[in-house]
């Protein structure tokens, strides 16, 4: 348990999973109180909630499917986090955006979107999260995955318990439009963080593919020489 505790991509995960619920919870108590300007029934209230929930479910097994496919769903993470951020700008939408904040069809399909990308974010956390664990020297067993399914379901839990309390604190400061802008950027510096990640992973990686073949270069032009050598003397 350890060494994956001393390992700094354990605490990038644990700010994503976190990150992620923490939007997700977070839309509860404010988007009721945002949607009472379109003087929506009670019955409409319900199923905008629902939208979200459907799109979520509709777009999980294809995610799944995706991040089984691709060698790092580190891509999908980084496009969920910044496609989420885009979304919450105009589900706002921010003030300077001059967007006026009563058109019922950009929200609703704002939610509609919002539900699909914050599954990308959340579906691939846990392989990552095991394979973290595995690279760091835990074995494939039982308690491995109560250890990982454990920091994952704790960090969940803890994004559902922040993010309403400071949703709802910042729809009684600040508004719904600056609320969802403070989500946008939470979103996207967690993308960036990412990002500047992966390029990290490649540069190093690359590194070490052109040290690698730097050290088999001159092996391979020191028996180029002496089957030179051993060839000029052959009858």
């Amino acid at each position: 348990m350890r060494p994956l505790l001393k390992s700094p991509m354990l605490l990038v995960m644990c700010f994503v999973i976190f990150m992620s619920s923490t939007v997700w919870a977070g839309l509860d108590p404010i988007l009721e109180p945002h949607l009472r300007m379109f003087s929506l029934s009670g019955s409409l209230v319900g199923l905008v909630f629902l939208l979200i929930s459907v799109t979520y479910a509709i777009a999980s097994p294809f995610w799944g499917k995706l991040s089984d496919r691709v060698d790092d769903a580190n891509k999908l993470l980084i496009a969920g986090f910044f496609m989420i951020a885009f979304v919450l700008l105009f589900l706002g939408p921010v003030p300077i955006s001059g967007i006026p904040d009563d058109l019922l069809w950009l929200n609703i399909i704002c939610l509609a979107l919002l539900g699909i990308f914050v599954s990308l974010t959340v579906l691939p956390t846990y392989d990552m999260l095991l394979e973290l664990a595995i690279e760091a020297g835990l074995q494939k067993c039982s308690s491995t995955y109560g250890l990982v399914s454990g920091i994952w379901g704790s960090m969940y839990a803890f994004g559902e318990f922040v993010g309403p309390s400071l949703s709802g604190f910042l729809m009684d400061s600040v508004g719904f439009q600056w609320c969802t802008t403070y989500m946008a950027i939470g979103c996207f510096s967690a993308g960036l963080l990412l990002f500047f990640i992966k390029i990290f992973e490649d540069i190093k990686e690359y590194g070490l593919t052109k040290l690698q073949m730097e050290e088999r270069n001159p092996l391979l032009d020191a028996d180029t020489q002496m089957k030179g050598f051993f060839g000029s003397y052959s009858i």
